[in-house]
C-alpha cells in the first residue's frame, strides 16, 4: 500500500480548482479496486519528511501513469517519469534500489510499493 497520508498531504497542499486530484480521490482510488494490487505500482518521493511527488503506474494491459508533483519541485518530475519507464519495461525493483539510502534535498528519497 502506498503512503496514502503523504500522497493526500501533497494533493491537499497544492490543490486548486483545476487540479486533477482531490484529497478524497487519492484514498478512493487506492482502495476501491479489488485485485488491483498486482497491476498498480506506486512510488512516493519525499524531502525532509514532506511528500514532493508521487506516481501510480498501471502496467497490466498497457502503460498508464497518474502523477502529482509539487509545482515548487519540478526537478522531481523527471525522476517520476524515469520510474514509470522502469515500471513499463518491467523493472519493478528500480525505485526501491534508487531510494535505499538517504538523499539530499536535490534528490528526494523514493519509497515504493504495490
Amino acid at each position: 500500500m502506498p503512503d496514502l497520508i503523504g500522497m493526500q498531504a501533497l494533493v491537499q497542499r497544492i490543490w486548486t480548482l483545476s487540479s486533477r486530484w482531490h484529497i478524497g480521490d487519492v484514498a478512493w482510488n487506492a482502495t476501491s479496486l479489488d485485485g488491483a494490487d498486482g497491476a498498480w505500482r506506486s512510488a512516493v518521493w519525499t524531502d525532509r519528511g514532506e511528500t514532493v511527488a508521487w506516481g501510480w503506474a498501471e502496467t497490466d494491459g498497457g502503460a498508464h501513469l497518474d502523477l502529482v508533483v509539487d509545482p515548487t519541485r519540478p526537478d522531481v518530475a523527471g525522476e517520476v517519469l524515469n520510474w514509470f519507464g522502469d515500471q513499463a519495461r518491467g523493472d519493478m525493483h528500480g525505485p526501491r534500489d534508487r531510494g535505499a539510502s538517504p538523499r539530499s534535498a536535490r534528490n528526494p528519497r523514493v519509497h515504493s510499493g504495490q
